[in-house]
Parts: structure tokens; sequence; C-alpha cells
């Protein structure tokens, strides 16, 4: 239903008189309604109205409105101007309507045509006949006529509801409110189609949907909004008949167009056929939704058909050097730089170290990095072994292979020594190998000269010469004795008791007390020694017993002893001397003879040789038959047992024909001693109950049996039956594997658990980190479990794969590879670092060899101290001297000195000066040892293998001093002799050097040097 307001029906009425005010005396008055009544009975537009009359023309047709900032309270009261109704049809300056002084209260109804100048009306239709005072619910005048309003329908009037409500049915001028649709009918389109109910009141139609089309008043097409028609605009966020959307805009691919159709309604909308920024879809809100581009780089084919690849989803051309990795390349770094990782030609710079390496040991193993990029490798370590490019060996030096040369003073592999000269017997040899490394490389085998060493500096030493008639062997193997040195000859013979030799006589007679042999008589030498012996070593001989028997005499302590008695013989004589006549041989003796039994049937005789006796029994051999009789008189033999019987095959007192039995000899009788029950007959193609008649098997317990196969299980999955002498097992069944599970699989409880089963026995790891198979598996408890209990293997340095990781590099737990370690230097010290260059750990120590000083320290790393300084090596003086000039030996004192730290040859030269023949010329060597150290000395003229012409061996390890002097006879001739000086270490406790001074014409008388 619809609700009426006073401010509605006013606004529908005046919208329905405005075309019907020739027809409808109730739009009387309309124009200044306000629902209440002038002060004169009429209706008046005043100051109160709330609603504007827009519509209502004034007198001389303007319109009049409301002030746009105003109320109609503020409008007016003192308004000069009248509205009248859009028919007025005459001006207050022709004479109708209201005078100036009327304030605007009269009002004219829309059939006014003029009135008087008074104001009054001339008495129309429309007045009812009332004055001109007056508004349309004026029923009649104050005569007394009909009254409109008064409830009571009096003639004229259609209607009259007693009230002055419009739109009730019953308007103010008492005509119905309506009386046809078409006076209800607003032109509205949009709130839908009025109509005239019975009670003639209008009501209001069923508004159509909203956007439902429409005729605007302008005749154009539009579309119902808010219940009023409005021309169809596509923008408005309305939607409207024709329109799929309205988003109140007019952007592009929104979901809705500026033309309000939908951006998209499925795929095929949005998608544009380009492969390379994916497959463009519609989304629910008609939005094209962007693909999803391929990645870049993917093939494509270009619109040209050309081939192609993806790169911010388009298809561009495959260029090499663009940028981008396109396919068919491996990279694309957008320049043609070699080297830099990605070459001209788009492919890697390297993919793997084999890209990289150029094949030389020496600078290391180039690499290539994540970024393809070809890395230096690391140098190995000098002296590595290499091969140079013209193919010789060689060692790496500062990353270059270099050919190994002798003589270079750098000591190479394969080189022990590199002195840089040619100097034999210095330590170093021509081709770098050491002078000596052993003292057998320096012993020349001679044992008089003492036995030559090998210093610390690989040189030979002398040795120490052996005391005189020390026993040697001379060059052609003969026996010999040391002589000042040398090897002499042994001469026995020579009456001198040379070593080996027990005296020389010098004679060739072997009777006396000397032999020919040096050797002393003494009985058993095989000579007799005249006068003391009678016999030595002779054989023994022949002589005649005191029983006229021959004997026998032995050279005994080199005298002849008695005559020994022979053994005594079986010949009827008294041989030994003992007084009988063969003894022992016990003839006559009853005995057995060559037969096999043991009765004595005969006497022993002698022989014919009369070593020994014969039996005279010459009968043949008694049988020992089963009869309770001893037949061969051996009581150790059974009855019978040479009986044919005994022994003999035979069957019991079983049922079976078999003979299963042997006949023994019991008390005198053959008892056959098959005592077993009757033979079954076997499965074996035998006759084992010795019955033809019975088949093969007929009676073996097997046949029939539950039985196991050929394979190797001892499961019983078949039967057995006698087939060609064999019982055939049925069971065809494969073998059942022992596994290890707790069970019996191949049915053989002598069988262990697991003892078939593949992983038993195989190699295995244990709980360890590494991953070598150093146990084997064993089932235990149903479970198999691994031997391997040994520690975790690391992996050492070796080119192996010692903890079985491939992924681990050689030596990665080699505890030597970061620690510190000694070069291939002499020296022992640990100047660089280990690193495992498989398959060897390398040393980063390059520094030349510390060489061991005299200065208390360890200097070569190897714990000792000073030890190269405190050898007792003797060297030969044939090594050479050191020099120390000539010296004054008569006219006037000189010296010279030296020091050194070690065992050393001097050579000194006294000289005569003034060849007076009453002074000698003499000298004195003096050696001090220094605290801590015992040097010894020697003084030899000539020659150090010859005189000795003094020492002095004071011993004391806090220092102490040597003194020799020497002297040469003085005659007519030059006395100019020279003396070599030997110092020899004899201990030490530290390092330090010996001094040694040599003065020229000192007093010394005694003459040591001839």
């Amino acid at each position: 239903m619809l609700r009426w307001s006073s401010r509605t029906v006013r606004m529908v009425l005046f919208a329905a008189c405005v075309p019907l005010a020739a027809v409808s005396s109730a739009c009387v008055g309309l124009d200044s309604f306000d629902g209440s009544m002038d002060a004169d009975g009429g209706e008046g537009f005043d100051a109160d109205d709330d609603v504007d009359v827009e519509s209502a023309a004034d007198h001389d047709g303007d319109r009049v409105s409301d002030d746009a900032g105003s109320s109609d309270r503020e409008e007016s009261a003192d308004r000069e101007e009248d509205g009248h109704d859009a028919d007025d049809r005459a001006a207050e300056d022709d004479g109708y309507g209201p005078d100036a002084d009327d304030g605007g209260d009269d009002a004219y109804d829309a059939d006014d045509h003029g009135g008087d100048p008074d104001g009054e009306d001339d008495g129309d239709a429309g007045d009812g006949g009332g004055d001109d005072v007056g508004d349309s619910a004026d029923g009649g005048d104050a005569d007394g006529g009909p009254l409109c309003g008064d409830g009571v329908l009096d003639p004229g009037e259609s209607c009259d509801d007693g009230n002055v409500v419009p739109g009730d049915g019953c308007e103010l001028d008492c005509s119905f409110t309506c009386a046809a649709a078409v006076d209800c009918d607003d032109r509205e389109p949009c709130n839908g189609d009025e109509s005239c109910a019975l009670s003639h009141v209008c009501q209001a139609g069923t508004a159509p949907a909203e956007g439902s089309a429409c005729l605007a008043a302008s005749g154009a097409g539009g579309a119902c909004h808010g219940l009023h028609c409005v021309p169809i605009s596509c923008g408005d966020g309305v939607l409207d008949v024709g329109e799929a959307c309205d988003d109140g805009n007019i952007l592009a691919g929104d979901g809705c167009e500026p033309d309000c159709t939908f951006t998209c309604s499925s795929g095929a909308d949005c998608d544009d056929l380009v492969f390379c920024n994916g497959v463009e879809t519609c989304s629910a809100s008609h939005v094209c939704v962007p693909g999803s581009a391929q990645p870049e780089g993917t093939s494509c084919t270009t619109a040209p058909g050309a081939a192609g690849a993806c790169h911010g989803g388009l298809c561009v051309p495959v260029t090499c050097g663009d940028g981008v990795a396109d396919p068919g390349e491996a990279c694309d770094d957008g320049n043609a730089v070699s080297g830099d990782g990605c070459e001209a030609d788009c492919t890697f710079t390297c993919v793997g170290a084999a890209g990289c390496d150029d094949g030389l040991l020496c600078n290391g193993a180039e690499s290539c990095s994540a970024a393809h990029l070809c890395q230096a490798g690391t140098p190995v370590a000098d002296l590595t072994l290499c091969t140079t490019s013209a193919g010789a060996p060689g060692v790496c030096r500062t990353a270059v292979c270099a050919a190994i040369v002798c003589g270079n003073l750098l000591v190479e592999p394969g080189e022990q020594c590199d002195d840089g000269n040619a100097v034999a017997g210095d330590g170093c040899e021509s081709d770098c190998t050491f002078s000596c490394t052993l003292a057998a490389q320096c012993d020349d085998g001679l044992v008089c000269n003492g036995a030559e060493s090998c210093s610390p500096a690989h040189r030979c030493a002398a040795g120490a010469p052996a005391p005189d008639l020390t026993a040697c062997s001379l060059p052609s193997g003969a026996g010999g004795v040391c002589r000042s040195g040398l090897c002499a000859s042994i001469a026995c013979g020579n009456a001198l008791v040379d070593p080996g030799e027990q005296c020389d006589d010098g004679n060739t007679d072997n009777t006396d007390a000397c032999l020919t042999s040096c050797v002393l008589a003494s009985c058993g030498d095989g000579f007799v020694r005249a006068g003391v012996e009678v016999c030595d070593g002779d054989p023994p001989r022949s002589c005649t017993t005191s029983c006229a028997s021959t004997g026998t005499q032995s050279c005994v302590g080199c005298v002849w002893s008695a005559c020994s008695p022979p053994a005594e013989r079986c010949n009827g004589l008294d041989d030994d001397c003992d007084g009988a006549t063969d003894n022992g041989f016990g003839i006559g003796t009853a005995c057995d003879g060559p037969d096999s039994d043991l009765c004595p049937e005969g006497a022993l005789a002698c022989d014919t040789v009369g070593t020994g006796t014969i039996c005279t029994d010459t009968t043949s051999s008694n049988l020992d038959l089963c009869n309770g009789l001893d037949d061969d008189c051996d009581p150790a033999s059974p009855d019978g047992s040479e009986d044919p019987q005994t022994g003999a095959a035979c069957d019991g007192a079983d049922s079976d024909l078999c003979l299963e039995g042997t006949n023994a000899c019991t008390s005198g009788h053959e008892v056959c001693g098959d005592t077993t029950p009757s033979t079954v007959d076997l499965c074996n193609s035998l006759d084992d109950d010795c019955d033809p008649a019975s088949a093969d098997g007929s009676e073996d317990p097997l046949t029939g049996a539950s039985c196991d196969g050929a394979d190797t299980d001892l499961c019983l999955e078949g039967t057995n039956a006698c087939t060609g002498g064999a019982e055939v097992c049925s069971d065809t069944t494969s073998s059942t594997v022992d596994l290890c599970n707790s069970l019996d699989d191949d049915c053989d409880p002598a069988s262990a658990d697991g003892s078939e089963d593949p992983l038993t026995g195989a190699a295995c790891d244990g709980a360890d980190t590494d991953l070598c198979l150093e146990g084997t598996n064993a089932c235990t408890g149903g479970a198999e479990v691994c031997s391997d209990t040994t520690p975790s293997t690391v992996d050492l340095c070796n080119g192996l794969d010692d903890d079985c990781d491939p992924a681990s590099a050689d030596g990665s737990e080699d505890p030597a590879a970061g620690g510190p370690c000694d070069g291939p230097d002499l020296d022992f010290c640990l100047e660089g670092i280990g690193t495992c260059v498989s398959p060897v750990l390398q040393c980063s120590d390059h520094t030349t060899d510390n060489l061991e000083a005299c200065n208390g320290l360890d200097d070569d790393c190897d714990t000792l101290t000073d030890e190269d300084f405190n050898r007792d090596n003797n060297p030969l003086c044939t090594d050479g001297f050191w020099d120390l000039g000539m010296l004054n030996g008569d006219a006037g004192a000189q010296f010279a000195t030296d020091a050194y730290w070690n065992e050393q040859w001097d050579l000194a030269t006294f000289v005569e000066s003034d060849l007076v023949t009453s002074i000698p010329v003499t000298g004195t060597v003096t050696l001090t040892s220094p605290p801590g150290m015992d040097f010894d000395l020697y003084v030899y003229c000539v020659s150090c293998g010859g005189l000795l012409a003094g020492s002095s061996t004071v011993h004391g390890l806090t220092g102490h001093t040597d003194v020799v002097d020497v002297a040469r006879d003085d005659t007519s001739l030059d006395d100019t002799f020279d003396v070599i000086i030997e110092v020899r270490h004899v201990a030490s406790s530290i390092c330090g050097n010996w001094t040694l001074q040599v003065d020229g014409d000192t007093p010394a008388m005694t003459i040591t040097c001839p």
C-alpha cells in the first residue's frame, strides 16, 4: 500500500492536475495548498507551506521560485505577488485578480477568466455561487446554500465525506479523487501503472525491475532507476538492459569494458596464442589473467618459422652473444672474451679439470671452477720428480720442470749429494753419489792398517794400525802377520815362533821336540819322538796269547799294550784263554728247526765256520688243528689256529641262506659265528637274503619311506622306490636354503641357522665411520651380525682409498697432512708443512741443509748435539795433510799453530839453517785439548805409517796438554826433516777446538827421527 502524506497528495494531484485543469475542478487552489484555511475562509499559500510550488505562474507569467538557500518560512508573509494557477489569463493590471492591497491573500482558481476591479466574482460556474472571497472548499455562500465538506451529498456534489483530506476518494470540492485509472496515471512508467480503486482512491502501481527498459519523456529509450525512467548510460554503475555489466568506470580490461561488455567470458577471449608468455585465462570476475611464462631460454619458433628461444615472454631468434643462454648454448655472457667462463661460441671455457690441465706436473693440477673458469694449480714442491719437455728426467723448480744436472750444487732426486766439483774422495763424487755411506765401502780388507770407516761427511777415514804380529792374510791367501801396518809372510822353519806357531826349531826333523809344522811334538802327532816314545799312532799288531791263540797289541800312550786274546769261537778250542771250550754257544741244547712250528725236535751244534750254531731239527711243520691239543707246540697260539675250517664262511641257525658268519675253534670244535637274524633283502642289486625269488629291495626299510631328493636341503619331500639297485627319491623340488631367520629352513638340525644365507660370510662394514668391508656377517640370534670391530680406518696419503669412501680425498685424514715435516734436505728439521699430493705426502720445506755446527746446539735437528764434531774416525793421512810450513830447527825459534774440532793430520818441516854439526835440528809439538774433550797427540817421522817419533795420551775430559819433542842428529849434510802430526779424538762431552803449536829450535836433545 502507498502511504500518503499531505505533501505526497499535493505532489500527486498537482502532477495529475496540470494536464487536466480544464476538466477537473479538484485542481482549484492547489497552487497554494498547505492544508490549512485562511482567516477569511479561503486557502492561502502562506509562509508555513513546506513545499515550494515551483510550477506556479505569477500574473505576468514569470516563474516564482524559492531562494536557493532559504526555506519556505523565510519566503514571505509579505510577498507582494500572489501565486496563480497556470491557467490564469488576467493580470492585476487588467483588473483581474486581487488588488495590490489584498496582500496576496486572494486565490484564484484555474477557471477564473477575469473579475471586477473590486475583486468580486461574476458568478461563473466554478464558483458555486459564492463570492470571490473563499477557496475551493466552500460549499456555498454564507446565505445557506449547499456546503461541500459537511458530509451531506448535496446536488451538484459527486461525494461529500465530511473532511478535507485530499486523495481519500472524495476531494475537497466533493468530486471523486478518481473515476478511472487515467485519473491516477502520473505518466511515469518506472513506478508502475497506477489504478483507481472502487473507493475512487488512486492506487500506486507495481514498479518494474530496476533497469527495466522504458521510454523516457524525450521519446528515447531508457531504463528504470529509482522509479524514474532515465536514459540508458554505460558507465553510470547501473546495469541496464542490453548491458552485460556496468562497473561505473570506463577503464578497459578491468572485467567490464567501457561499452559495458565483459572483458572476457572464456580463455579464448584472452589467449594471444603467444607460446612464450604462457596461456592466458579468464577469471571468474571476467578479467584476463596472464599465463605462466615459459622458462627463459625455452625453445620456440619465431614468426618467420626460425628456431628461437623464449626471453621476456617473447620468442626471439637464437643469437650467441646476446647475454641469454638459448637452447643449444651452454652459456651466453654477452661478450666475445675468451677464457672468462663462457667462450665466444657460447660454450663453457671448461667443464671439468681435464679442460684446463696443461699436463705439466710442476705448476700443479689446473681445475675448473664452478663459474667454468680455469684455475691455476698449486705448484708442487721443488725437487719433485718430473719429465722435461725433451722427455728427460727432471725436477720441479718454481713450478717449472728443469733437467737434473749433477754439479749444480743442488741435491736433486736421484742424487745423493752435489758439491759442485769433480774431486774424487771428498765425500761427493763427480756422479753426485757419496764417496761412501758405509764403512765397508772404505775398508780395503787389510787387517794390518786397521778398519777404515766412512765419516759423517761421507769421506773414507783411515783405521788404527793393528799391533805388530797380528795375524793377517797375504794377497795369495796365505797367512801372515802384521808388521808396521803391513801383512808379512809367516815362514815355518825360520827359527822364529810366529803367530799360530807353537815352536820353530829351523830344521826338518820330526823326531825331535818341534815338528816341521812348527807344532810341539806330542803323543798322537804320528811321529815317534826319539828316546821318548816307542810308537805313535801305529796300527794294532798280532801277538800270541798265553793259551796259544793269536791275540792283538795296541799303541796306547805311545807304548804297546799287553797281548789281548781273541773272542771265543765254536771250534772245540779255548780261544779266549778262560779255560773253557766253546763256552757261550750252548752246544747240545734242544732247539726247533726252520719249520713254522715251535716244537724242539733237534739240538744245537757248531756251524762249519765256527762263528755260530745250527739246529739239527729237520722235521716238517706241525699244524694246530681244532682238537683241543697244542699241535704246533706254541702255547701262545689258540687251539685250531691253523685248522682250514677256522675262519671259513658259514650260515648260522637263521632262516636265510646267507653265509654271514665264520667258524671259530671253541673247546676243540668249529662253531659258526652267524648269530644274525634273517637277512632282509635291501635295495642294492644284490640277493641279500640269498633267495633269488625275492625282488631286490623287497624288505628294504627305506623303500616307501619319506625321503629328500637331490637338492641340498634335508627336507623329506618325496618317497623312496627301489630302482636299479638304488633307492630313488621322488623329491624333485628345488633346494630350500637355510636363511638367517631362526628357522630350520633346510630341515637339517645339524646346520647352523643361516648357514646358506647369501649374507652369511659376506664381507660387511661394522659400526665404525669408514665404509670398509672389514668383517664378515655371521648369523646370530636369527639376524646377520657383522664381525667388523676394527676402529675407523683413516684415509692416509698413499693413493689408496683407505676409508673405502671414493668421495673423500686421498689423505683427507692422514695425521701427517697439515703437520710439520722435513723436506728433501739432509737435516732433520721440521721446516715445512705436509700436504697430500696423491699418492705421496709432500713437504713444503724447501730450505737448504742445516749443517751441524760446533756450537752446543742441535743444528740439524736430529736430537744430537755437535755429533759430527766428536767422531773417532781417525782419517787416513793419505787424504792429505794440513801443511804448517817450514820452521827453523837450529837457528832461532819459530812456531806454527793450528786449531780444529775433529781429528786431523798436519805436516811440519824442521829446517837446518846453520849446517853446524854440533847443533841438532829440534822441535816441540804441543797439543791442548779443550775442556770437556780429550785428544791424543801422535808424531811420526817420514810417514804416518812409519816410525812413531812419540805420542802423548794423557786422558782427561777437563782439558789437558800433550807434548812430544822431536830431534834429528846433526851431520855434515842437510838435516832438514818432516814430521807428520796426528790429532786423534778419544772422548768428549761437548764440542770445542783443540789447539796445536809446533815450535822449532827447542832444546830437545833426544834423537827421535833418524
